[in-house]
């Protein structure tokens, strides 16, 4: 009887634990886990997530879509190699986030509409940053473009009302932020493809691109 009210016990207190984590899969090899109580989301695995949206970003619906708003932290793994298309739109509570070196390619509205996000480490192992994948981010101030970016989509930084550093790392191939300019610049055809509020326009730039303030 004892034994058997011990067992009771260890399973009630092993539901209790858990009982406020939500979880689910997010990729082929990616599960996710939503703490209720702490409003962290958990990604785990690897490999590439799915992706989250349509047409547009608002058509975006994750697994967590119910609690999106209220999210305030993602923690990512070291395996993931790509963010899904929509994954994290609308995160409103979320002020920062590491990425993973293991990532290569940010989708299309991954981080649209994170109005509280405040700062974002890329790493140098991204290739590609997705169209409007920061599109709305209106308190981040800072974005550090690494020299292993050589696809930026459309939009991307638009919205983003509070940048007021854009850096281009040395050695990139595509992109350039020549002398201080604190924008984006294409090289190859010196297009201003992203302005902040503190942009200088070298004299070099002979075109500034859609919507780049």
């Amino acid at each position: 009887m004892k034994k058997f009210f011990t067992l009771l016990c260890v399973a009630f207190c092993a539901t209790s634990l858990f009982a406020n984590v939500v979880t689910g899969t997010c990729g082929d090899n990616l599960q996710w886990a939503y703490d209720t109580d702490t409003h962290a989301l958990t990604i785990t695995g690897s490999g590439d997530m799915w992706d989250y949206s349509g047409d547009w970003a608002s058509d975006a619906t994750t697994p967590w879509t119910q609690v999106v708003s209220e999210i305030t932290s993602v923690s990512l793994p070291d395996g993931l190699t790509r963010i899904g298309e929509g994954a994290f739109h609308s995160c409103s509570s979320l002020t920062s986030i590491t990425i993973p070196n293991s990532i290569t390619s940010i989708g299309d509205w991954a981080f649209c509409s994170c109005s509280s996000l405040t700062s974002i480490t890329i790493p140098n192992s991204v290739m590609s940053i997705g169209d409007w994948a920061f599109h709305g981010c209106s308190s981040l101030t800072s974005i550090t473009i690494p020299n292993s970016v050589i696809v930026i989509g459309e939009l991307v930084f638009y919205g983003c009302s509070s940048l007021t550093s854009i850096i281009v790392e040395n050695g990139n191939t595509i992109y350039d932020s020549r002398e201080n300019c604190n924008a984006i610049i294409e090289t190859a055809t010196n297009t201003l493809l992203v302005g902040c509020q503190n942009t200088i326009i070298p004299n070099s730039v002979t075109s500034i691109g859609n919507s780049a303030f």
